[in-house]
């Protein structure tokens, strides 16, 4: 199990960073999310699909690929973060949800939570449909807290992204 673990972290890793490059390209306002139009190939060879916010220095994304998804966050808040860590995580909707936070070092940047089901990542894809503020506390050991504030809402591109999700079950 911590082998798959350490695949699938990898794998959202990478496919933050080039999910990001390849809609780097896509003329943007200042702050609008990001999203893969159509499912994306990573080096690797894995199809993505994803949103991102629109920050690079403290940004939240989804990674949609066609046996997995996460959740990706990165903050430098979130160095000296241990792998395993539980946190609260209160969406732009208002919701909130208790996760544990999957690392590939202390001394990272970014964090991952497992999507577990389509079920629970179309109910996740909503939270930013509205705008709003998104924050994480890590409970326990070293408690931290960060904010994202002011994500703007996300409904035209979570549109773009269900057509992205379905296009990667019919490949």
């Amino acid at each position: 199990m911590a082998m798959r673990f350490l695949t699938i972290k990898a794998g959202a890793l990478a496919a933050l960073a080039a999910a990001m490059s390849a809609i780097s390209a896509v003329p943007a306002m200042a702050q609008e999310w990001r999203v893969t139009p159509r499912p994306h190939t990573l080096n690797n060879g894995e199809i993505v699909c994803g949103l991102y916010s629109p920050r690079p220095d403290r940004s939240v994304g989804i990674s949609v690929y066609d046996h997995s998804s996460d959740l990706i966050i990165k903050a430098s808040s979130l160095v000296g973060i241990a792998d395993g860590s539980d946190v609260v995580i209160r969406y732009p909707s208002g919701n909130s949800q208790r996760a544990t936070f999957l690392k590939e070092a202390t001394d990272a940047d970014t964090a991952m939570i497992e999507i577990p089901s389509v079920a629970d990542l179309n109910a996740m894809i909503d939270q930013f449909a509205t705008p709003g503020d998104f924050s994480v506390a890590v409970l326990g050991g070293r408690p931290t807290a960060f904010r994202i504030s002011q994500l703007p809402g996300a409904s035209n591109e979570i549109a773009t992204l269900r057509a992205c999700m379905e296009e990667l079950d019919l490949g």
